[in-house]
C-alpha cells in the first residue's frame, strides 16, 4: 500500500503501540525513502528488550530488523515509567530522550514552541524522508485524555501536541505520517473527551 500511495500525509490508527513497528518495516521495504525521523510523544520508550515483541517493543524491534537509517526523539517520557534497560542505547539508530521535567523548563511550561526536537539529527530531513508523528495517547496529560489504559498524571498538554505537529509539517518530508496509538474508548469520558481531541488533531494534520 505504501509503494503505491501518492498523498503526501498518511494517517496510521493502531491499537497497542506495537502497531507501529509494521508501519516502520512497511516504509522500510517500500525502497521509497532514504531515512526515517520519529517524533514520539509518549510517557515510555517503547524500546524495552524483552524477548517477546508487545507494544512496549516496537522501536528496538524496528532497530534489530529494519535497515534504514533512523533517529527516534523519545518526547515527554518519565523516569518513573521507565527501566534502566529501556533507556539502554540503540544499537542502530539514533536516539534522544526528553524527560518532562526537562521540556517544562525548555518550554517556560509549554509557552514556546521547542527547537531541540530536531536538533541532533544525523541526517537531514527532505524530499527522501519519512517523517512521522508517533502519539501515544497516553503520553497526553491525562486530563485531557482520559481515554488510555494508563492515564498520565503528568503528560504532554494538547496544545503543545498540536503545535509540534504542525511544527514538523514545515520539513519537506517525502511523506508525514501521523501514528495514533493506545486511544482506549473503554476509559474515555462520557462526552468522548479524548476521542475528540485526536479527530481535531488529524484534522488539524490533513489541514
Amino acid at each position: 500500500a505504501l509503494s503505491k500511495f501518492t498523498n503526501d500525509k498518511i494517517i496510521h490508527i493502531g491499537g497497542g503501540h506495537d502497531h507501529i513497528y509494521p508501519l516502520l518495516m512497511g516504509i522500510d521495504k517500500s525502497q521509497k525513502y532514504k531515512n526515517i525521523f520519529i517524533l514520539n510523544i509518549d510517557a515510555h520508550c517503547d524500546t524495552r528488550t524483552d524477548n517477546e515483541s508487545h507494544s512496549g517493543t516496537p522501536f528496538r524491534d524496528y532497530d534489530v530488523n529494519g535497515s534504514l537509517p533512523f533517529h527516534l526523539v523519545q518526547y515527554g517520557i518519565d523516569h518513573s515509567t521507565n527501566s534502566k534497560s529501556t533507556l539502554t542505547p540503540l544499537n542502530r539508530g539514533s536516539e534522544r530522550h526528553f524527560f518532562i521535567n526537562d521540556i517544562v523548563r525548555n518550554t517556560e511550561h509549554y509557552l514556546s514552541n521547542s527547537d531541540l526536537v530536531v536538533e541532533h539529527c544525523p541526517f537531514t530531513i527532505d524530499k527522501d524522508s519519512a517523517l512521522i508523528i508517533s502519539i501515544d495517547a497516553d503520553g497526553i496529560a491525562g486530563s485531557e485524555m482520559p481515554g488510555v489504559s494508563a492515564v498520565n498524571g503528568h503528560g504532554i498538554p494538547l496544545q503543545h501536541v498540536f503545535d509540534l505537529t504542525q511544527k514538523l509539517l514545515h520539513f519537506r518530508a517525502k511523506n508525514h505520517f501521523l501514528g495514533i496509538y493506545e486511544y482506549n474508548p473503554v476509559f474515555d469520558s462520557l462526552s468522548g473527551t479524548g476521542a475528540r481531541s485526536l479527530a481535531r488533531l488529524m484534522y488539524d494534520f490533513l489541514n
